[in-house]
Formats: C-alpha cells, sequence, structure tokens
C-alpha cells in the first residue's frame, strides 16, 4: 500500500511545477507584451493609424499586436484561477481557438519576414522565387500539422479538477513538426540573408548601414531562437509540460516582430522627406539608400 500511495502520490504531483512555471512564463510574456505596447504606442500611431488607408502592412500588424495580446489575455484568464470551473467542451474550445488564431498569427508575422528579406534583397527575382517559394512550402506544411494537432488535441484535452487547469492525456506529436517547420523557415531565410550581407561590396564607411543591419540580424536570430525553444521542449518534455514556454514565446515574438515593423514603418514614413533615390549616386540599392538616410535624421535607438 505504501508503495502504491508513494507512486500515486508521484502521479499527483509530477504536472505541479510545470504548470507553475507555465503560469508565471505565461504571465511575464503578457507584461511584457503589454509594457512594450505602452513604450511604442506613439510610434504606432504616428506610423501605422495616422496613414491616409489600410494597407496588408497596417492589417498584418493589427492582427499580430491585437490579436495576439488578445489571445494572451484569454491564456492569463484561463490560468490566473480567478473564475469558476470549467468543462472539457470548454477546455476544447481553448485550446481550438487559440490554435487556429496562432496559424494566421504564424502566417502573417512569417509573410512579413518574407517580404522584409525580399526587400533586403533589392526584389531580385530569384530571391523573390527563393523566398516565396520557402514561405509556401513551410507554412503549409505549419498549417497541415497545426490541424492534426487540434484535431488531436480536441481528442484528448480534460478539464482537471484538481488543479483546476486544462490538461491533455498525452503529447500531440505533431506539434513538433509545426514548430520544426517554424525553425525550418527561420534558419534558411536567416541564411538568405547572410548570403545577401556577404553578398554586397565593400564600402569604407557605413556606419549606419551596417548598425541597420546589425540590428535585423538580432530581430532574426531572437525570433529563432525563441521558436527553437518551443521545437526543444515540444520534443523533450512530457506532455503536461507541453505549453511550458509557449505563451512567453507568443508573447516575444509578437514584441519583436511588432518592434520591427514599426522601424520598417518609420523608415518609410521619413522617406518621404528624402530627395528621390538615383541609381548612379553609389553603389546601394534602394533600400538601404533609404534605410541609411532615414536613420541618418531619426538616429538609431
Amino acid at each position: 500500500m505504501d508503495g502504491l500511495s508513494s507512486e500515486t502520490l508521484a502521479q499527483l504531483l509530477a504536472p505541479i511545477n510545470g504548470l507553475l512555471a507555465t503560469r508565471y512564463l505565461a504571465a511575464v510574456g503578457l507584461v511584457c507584451a503589454l509594457y512594450d505596447h505602452i513604450l511604442t504606442f506613439h510610434e504606432e500611431w504616428q506610423y501605422m493609424w495616422l496613414r491616409d488607408r489600410w494597407d496588408s502592412t497596417r492589417v498584418i500588424f493589427f492582427m499580430i499586436r491585437y490579436c495576439n495580446e488578445g489571445g494572451l489575455l484569454c491564456v492569463a484568464y484561463i490560468f490566473s484561477g480567478m473564475r469558476g470551473d470549467l468543462t472539457d467542451a470548454s477546455c476544447k474550445g481553448f485550446f481550438l481557438s487559440l490554435g487556429l488564431l496562432g496559424i494566421v498569427a504564424i502566417g502573417c508575422a512569417n509573410g512579413f519576414m518574407t517580404l522584409r528579406h525580399y526587400a533586403l534583397w533589392d526584389r531580385r527575382r530569384w530571391a523573390k522565387i527563393a523566398l516565396f517559394s520557402i514561405f509556401g512550402i513551410t507554412y503549409g506544411a505549419i498549417a497541415v500539422l497545426a490541424v492534426f494537432t487540434l484535431v488531436e488535441l480536441c481528442q484528448t484535452t480534460y478539464y482537471d479538477t484538481t488543479y483546476r487547469v486544462c490538461l491533455v492525456h498525452k503529447k500531440p506529436w505533431m506539434i513538433i513538426g509545426v514548430w520544426a517547420a517554424m525553425s525550418i523557415f527561420d534558419v534558411v531565410t536567416l541564411l538568405l540573408a547572410v548570403s545577401n550581407a556577404l553578398d554586397q561590396p565593400y564600402r569604407e564607411t557605413v556606419e549606419v548601414l551596417e548598425r541597420f543591419r546589425r540590428d535585423g540580424a538580432i530581430f532574426f536570430v531572437t525570433l529563432l531562437v525563441l521558436r527553437l525553444t518551443n521545437f526543444i521542449c515540444a520534443l523533450v518534455l512530457p506532455h503536461y509540460d507541453l505549453v511550458i514556454t509557449l505563451y512567453f514565446v507568443w508573447a516575444m515574438v509578437t514584441v519583436i516582430t511588432c518592434r520591427l515593423m514599426l522601424r520598417v514603418a518609420e523608415i518609410r514614413v521619413e522617406a518621404g522627406k528624402l530627395p528621390a533615390y538615383s541609381p548612379q549616386a553609389g553603389n546601394f540599392s534602394q533600400d538601404e539608400y533609404l534605410e541609411m538616410n532615414c536613420f541618418n535624421r531619426t538616429g538609431t535607438r
């Protein structure tokens, strides 16, 4: 009896640390996302919402910032304990809704990254084919695998009355493929960015451009590290720790992507104050010309 009791106790206590870590990491991620929103709202208002018309950039930005923050608030509510008991059906609806939102958010973020890399390659035809092929293949794989993951989650999700939280009976192995496909996208596009930097002719002094390139590299590398973190956790952790880093990473990806979008939007707005680009003005592409001159005007943050 003592052995059985110890085994039962171990099974009951096993998920506790993971659940606590998931709760606190999700809360930290939400606070970071909301705090960054406050810090950058003046830039958002100036470079996004004061524009004359809605375009794809504004739609993508709205989806990434506001829809993701709405999802993170929902996660905080579910994990806060400040709500009544749930049911199995409500837990399944919770995971299904967040999963569908995640599929759309990933498409928006990866689509923007694809367009950004394409611009850095000065819109060359081969770069367009390569980048959009990578985006199409990886996002197609992500969407299909995510749908299978959601179907499996709906079959294994339940509300645990002991911990008062939504859990799953077993790990949906398809989720590993979802994070693997996202990591592959980040690795390939980052390699293309490095190739683009090496492809540039040598210049004596382009400090502002190089500073911008280093800044952009930090964005891309950080996104890769965050997504690799989710991939590794999904690969090695048990089913009750499956989402231990998921919501924190989601929040950080939202912060990083929104900051990059605001920086690009600032460049485009400031570009209207510059003389027209001339290919004979130097060995710079049009995007490099805008980036250098705009940051000469606005400074580097």
